[in-house]
């Protein structure tokens, strides 16, 4: 279990400050951090740097999340006085930074001059719950409620370590009490989550944790508890309640059923196009395709790329590439429209019975295409099939999850590695999934008209697109497998920064959340996530491949 909360780690009030200046505490204390920010702006222009100006500007800072300056105003004003409120400020924020070591070697800095505060101990506390440290945690927060029995954050603190350590009637009374102080309601809300899981009430567990993602869609503290109540109802002993559970839900089933197998090669002369949006990073798109052009043998029919705005670099490119492959085909819209619309553009174009759409930053492999199409085939129920990869998530032929039980990012490995995850994945399994990442797809024409095709303008820009095609697909009767005999590999985001990757993330499962309930989407996830068949098929490729690279 993973020991943090919905909020972040409170810096300390170490020592409410003699240096404050007044005006400045008085504009926060009214919620006006900004004008507090400007009078401390202009106490420190006015008289100098000096530890009583850095330190009133460190603590405005850091209260408007502005953890990079606090960081730095911390250390210049330690350079006049070593003083407990600025170790406290700095090892808060290195704390928050990941940097856990260090943040408590400054909040025990800080201790050492304030040995009897006790929100510098509950502080210290939690910097322990940050680096799982249930046993330390317990006796920091212990000794702060010795000096201050109503400190609420110590409470909470020590609930959550008493959790993790399995005293659940400790945890259970502490839960109660804060319940009855109305502190920090939704953080105490999320700890019982992870108490009602214990006490195998496993569907309120669900319930409320859904709720809390539902109202803090950014919360990766509220994604993990509902990840983790979910898992454990899984593999609880009732099987049968769980999927009852599952049953009660809209557009959710259990995709555990024995797979089907798939059909050898098709000779039916039927040849497909396939859909490629791009929008810059010209050498990661010339490999993808390069790789597409090289490796879908005869069913390939076109290569539709649409060129969403690139610069002059990529669109050339493209161009030259078309010029000497007829198979080319580049649209170009001068404006980036976003990826769904681009996506729907190179669709409008294609004629063929099933479609690729692929991102451009993926490599395939032999045979990919081939594989992909016998799938969709094998069944006339079957309307969308995708491949497995490094990186889809609950596709992905390595580990899901990271350590901290957010999504796995594992690079395109090396060629040797690659031949020997295609030789763990082979089997021709179709496993029926309720949902496929969309990455790389290959659907039905009828059946994608069907449902009304992507929605672009509730999803535009590529994030929560095929969730909601997927689901409306499944909700129609049609199925979606994984075909855990092809590997397409997959770069990522090359396009788009990290932070804009968050974000968009963030946007599309608030619409998602919307539009099924975060409780009804969250499940389809997860049920995707823990098949025991795609589980079985990671298991004897990490026979072959060790997932350390």
């Amino acid at each position: 279990m993973n020991l943090r909360g919905i909020a972040a780690i409170d810096e300390p009030s170490a020592q409410p400050s003699e240096h404050e200046g007044d005006a400045v505490a008085a504009a926060l204390a009214d919620g006006k951090p900004y004008v507090a920010l400007a009078i401390a702006a202009r106490d420190l222009k006015e008289q100098g740097e000096s530890y009583k100006t850095l330190s009133s500007v460190a603590k405005v800072e850091a209260v408007l999340g502005h953890n990079i300056r606090a960081k730095r105003t911390w250390k210049r004003a330690l350079h006049f006085k070593h003083d407990a409120q600025a170790y406290a400020g700095l090892g808060s924020i290195l704390v928050l930074e990941g940097d856990l070591d260090t943040g408590v070697a400054m909040l025990q800095s800080a201790l050492a001059l304030a040995p009897q505060d006790a929100s510098l101990l509950s502080a210290i506390g939690l910097a322990y719950l940050y680096r799982d440290d249930a046993v330390s945690a317990r006796r920091y927060s212990s000794r702060a409620l010795y000096i201050d029995p109503a400190n609420n954050e110590a409470l909470l603190c020590r609930a959550r370590a008493d959790l993790f350590l399995g005293h659940i009637h400790l945890a259970q009374a502490q839960i109660a009490a804060l319940f009855r102080s109305g502190y920090k309601i939704d953080e105490v809300r999320l700890l019982q989550v992870d108490l009602l899981a214990h006490l195998d009430e496993f569907e309120s567990a669900l319930v409320l944790s859904a709720d809390l993602c539902e109202r803090y869609p950014a919360s990766d503290e509220a994604l993990l508890a509902f990840r983790r109540a979910f898992r454990a109802f899984q593999r609880s002993e009732d099987t049968d309640r769980y999927r009852s559970f599952l049953d009660a839900l809209s557009h959710c089933w259990d995709s555990s059923a024995v797979p089907l197998v798939n059909t050898s090669p098709l000779d039916d002369g039927q040849r497909l196009d396939i859909v490629m949006p791009v929008h810059n990073a010209p050498e990661t798109t010339r490999n993808s395709i390069e790789s597409i052009l090289q490796r879908s043998g005869n069913r390939l029919s076109r290569l539709i790329i649409v060129d969403d705005g690139s610069g002059a670099e990529t669109h050339d490119m493209l161009m030259e590439m078309a010029v000497r492959d007829g198979r080319i085909e580049v649209l170009r819209c001068e404006q980036r429209s976003g990826y769904t619309k681009a996506v729907m553009q190179g669709i409008a174009r294609s004629t063929s019975a099933a479609f690729v759409v692929i991102n451009s930053d993926t490599l395939v492999t032999w045979d990919w295409l081939e594989s992909l199409y016998s799938a969709l085939k094998s069944d006339p129920k079957v309307a969308m099939v995708g491949p497995l990869s490094n990186n889809a998530a609950w596709q992905s032929y390595g580990p899901v999850f990271s350590e901290h039980d957010g999504f796995r990012v594992t690079p395109i490995p090396d060629q040797p590695l690659r031949e020997a995850i295609i030789a763990g994945s082979a089997g021709g399994a179709l496993v029926p999934l309720p949902m496929l990442h969309g990455f790389c797809i290959l659907v039905d024409r009828v059946a994608y008209d069907a449902v009304g095709g992507f929605d672009s303008t509730t999803f535009p820009e590529g994030y929560g697109e095929t969730q909601d095609l997927s689901i409306r697909l499944g909700s129609a009767g049609h199925r979606l497998c994984a075909v855990t005999e092809c590997v397409v590999f997959h770069e990522h985001g090359a396009s788009i920064s990290i932070q804009r990757r968050g974000t968009l993330s963030r946007i599309a499962r608030e619409k998602l959340y919307a539009r099924y309930s975060a409780l009804n989407y969250l499940c389809i996830e997860m049920i995707c996530c823990e098949n025991p068949h795609l589980g079985a098929v990671r298991n004897a490729v990490s026979a072959e491949v060790p997932f350390k690279y």
